[in-house]
């Protein structure tokens, strides 16, 4: 069987392709319409599996800035897809292939993206090496029996990731509409809406794939907000940019900036947070420092007065974590406590009460060891399940109802949590490698292949394997697995998803050159 492509220009090629694999070939200059004489094709939305045991295949030029040629796929049997083009070469039923080498003109490395079918059927991919830059790199995707990494056990609920090349990525962190990845050489690539300079790339152009953040390095961690995007750096010190209109960056200004600018006045850092118009820095010693939007209350000194400079929320210490909401700021303590503060219309400090701008605990039914929130709610884990409280107007506390919670309400039908991630109007938690999320869902944030809400926790669809991280933005998810690869899904007008589109995805796509 063969694989077909015609460039814009008219000119066609062929491929070879194994047995049972679909290879959409995405060349840097080339769209392409592959004619497979196969069962139906897998759903073309996301590189994953299909029912029939086809192994669905990706490739894509890893520089970002290059733009991504659309593709189709097509069968004999007539299955959705692409039509056929005219004049197309059509498959050979039944030649016998080795192996399949691909390649482009373009001068760069390919980056490959394998799915393994649960027949076992074995394909290894490796980017092979070429002395000449302007040489045809190439890809070559070996027959069954070679040793392969068989990735992860089906039995934790996630897809095994058999044949996909490892990522770099370290952790991931989601703004209200953008996103950055810390890479595991301490350097920072971001995506997505740069209306602030939020990229830190020295403009204000929206990017649909991962960009270097230039100029800071050696960074432990990374915290998002509304435009504003900050890190901690190997020596404790914090650096933020983008949106500034509250102060919220640190530096004593209202000034937006586009590259990232120390904040002063501060002991060794181990985490930020950043909500709306706020941030927050915990530092190694556990006290809590906030700086930005005060009105609500949300900086935690007492005062609604706001605070271009960080200042210390009194009487707070052995703290652990830190999150801060869309008004609000939340912390959980070395004894499995939490306390919040700042705004409370819709019960996110989880009493009943007006806003309080100083810390108040949250009536908790069990210890929690960890939590989230992004906008007017929370969730939180608690002996092994996901309790969450505050506005529910979408669905988001996934207790099955509508009605806001004042106090943290259980997440029926889904035991071990290990992770929450509270996004702008949805959630999501993280059950042995697997990512189940509930709430709002216009976007496709829910990773369900619709755009349908729910009020329950539903699984996200074509993760392939093990995740060991998630985090939600206002209308977008993403989640990290254990070999550094990032997926990404959900509202994507601003290249948040980072798949070099700006098409909302309601299944998890890769985001590419990480």
């Amino acid at each position: 069987m063969h694989l077909t492509c015609l460039t814009e220009n008219g000119a066609s090629g062929s491929l070879s392709l194994v047995k049972n694999l679909a290879l959409l070939t995405l060349l840097t200059t080339m769209s392409c319409t592959v004619l497979i004489d196969t069962p139906p094709a897998p759903d073309a939305g996301f590189p994953g599996r299909s029912d029939t045991g086809l192994l669905d295949v990706g490739l894509r030029d890893a520089r970002p800035d290059v733009p991504s040629p659309d593709f189709g796929v097509a069968t004999d049997a007539g299955q959705p897809g692409a039509d056929v083009l005219d004049g197309a070469v059509p498959p050979e039923a039944g030649a016998p292939v080795a192996d399949v080498s691909v390649s482009t003109d373009s001068g760069e490395l390919l980056d490959a993206l394998l799915a393994g079918d649960a027949a076992g059927h074995d394909v290894v991919a490796h980017e092979a090496g070429h002395a000449d830059a302007a040489a045809a790199d190439v890809i070559e995707f070996a027959d069954a029996g070679e040793p392969v990494d068989a990735g992860v056990g089906v039995d934790s609920g996630a897809m095994p990731d058999i044949g996909i090349p490892p990522g770099r990525a370290r952790s991931i962190a989601l703004g209200g509409l953008h996103t950055c990845v810390l890479v595991n050489d301490g350097t920072l690539e971001c995506f997505g809406d740069n209306a602030f300079g939020q990229l830190g790339l020295e403009d204000l152009g929206d990017r649909n794939g991962a960009r270097v953040v230039p100029g800071i390095n050696t960074i432990d961690s990374v915290a998002l907000g509304a435009g504003t995007s900050c890190a901690v750096l190997a020596n404790g010190s914090v650096a933020c940019w983008g949106r500034n209109d509250f102060g919220q960056t640190g530096d004593g200004t209202t000034t937006h900036h586009f590259t990232p600018r120390a904040v002063g006045n501060l002991p060794e850092v181990a985490q930020v947070a950043v909500g709306s118009g706020h941030t927050c820095a915990r530092t190694r010693v556990g006290t809590v420092y906030c700086w930005g939007r005060n009105a609500e209350g949300q900086i935690g000194d007492g005062t609604r007065d706001r605070r271009a400079a960080p200042t210390q929320v009194q009487g707070l210490s052995d703290v652990v974590f830190l999150a801060a909401g869309f008004q609000h700021t939340c912390v959980l303590r070395s004894d499995q406590s939490v306390l919040c503060w700042g705004a409370n219309g819709n019960g996110q400090l989880g009493f009943v009460g007006d806003d309080s701008p100083r810390p108040r605990r949250v009536l908790a039914p069990a210890p929690v060891t960890a939590m989230s929130t992004v906008w007017d709610h929370n969730c939180a884990v608690m002996s092994g399940v996901a309790a969450c409280w505050g506005w529910n107007e979408f669905g988001q506390l996934g207790t099955n109802s509508r009605e806001q919670s004042r106090e943290p309400t259980v997440v029926p039908g889904i035991l071990g949590v290990s992770y929450v991630a509270a996004g702008g109007h949805h959630s999501c938690g993280l059950r042995g490698g697997e990512v189940l999320c509930w709430g709002q869902n216009q976007g496709g944030q829910l990773g369900t292949g619709n755009v349908v809400d729910s009020n329950v926790a539903v699984p996200v669809q074509g993760l392939l394997g093990q995740m060991v991280e998630v985090d939600s933005g206002y209308y977008h998810t993403c989640s990290l697995s254990s070999r550094g690869v990032v997926w990404c899904w959900g509202y994507n007008e601003h290249g948040q998803i980072g798949d070099g589109t700006w098409v909302d995805r309601s299944v998890p796509q890769r985001v590419w050159g990480l």
